[in-house]
């Protein structure tokens, strides 16, 4: 079964103001989660379903692969936050070892996949032994920092 909210309507025609509703409330939540510097259990949790609701609908706009990765983390990270408190989680009491290694094999595989795909494709760049398309990939990715130039040759 596809994890949505929109079960909920009950006219299946009309679901724009649904998604607006999803849409606005995943933006609340987020901004509250960003303004406190912290969230907990039920807050990742209402943005998970907020996420797979419009995943759910999405259609090819919803297809690439950032998107259940995106969900996936998000469910991983239902394990590192507390419970109810909205407290950052303090050095005292540090997240399960299990849960920090399964992030690390998440961002393990995201990398991996990332690469592998690079290198199966037929790009000249790409393939051994040139693989000069890395420094270009380092310092184009999503959000790069000003450190990223330093981190390949």
């Amino acid at each position: 079964p596809v994890t949505t909210i929109l079960w909920l309507a009950k006219d299946r025609h009309r679901l724009n103001s649904w998604l607006d509703g999803i849409a606005l409330s995943g933006l609340l939540m987020s901004g509250v989660v960003f303004l406190a510097g912290a969230a907990n259990v039920p807050f990742l949790l209402l943005l998970w379903v907020c996420q797979r609701s419009i995943m759910a609908v999405g259609g090819p706009f919803y297809a690439y692969g950032w998107e259940p990765q995106l969900a996936e983390l998000n469910f991983h990270l239902l394990f590192l936050v507390p419970l109810l408190s909205m407290n950052p989680v303090l050095p005292a009491s540090p997240p399960s070892p299990i849960v920090l290694y399964t992030i690390r094999w998440y961002l393990f595989r995201i990398m991996l996949g990332a690469g592998l795909i690079k290198i199966k494709s037929s790009d000249i760049k790409w393939r051994w032994p040139n693989l000069s398309a890395m420094d270009y990939f380092y310092e184009t990715q999503p959000v790069p920092n000003p450190l990223s130039r330093y981190f390949h040759w």
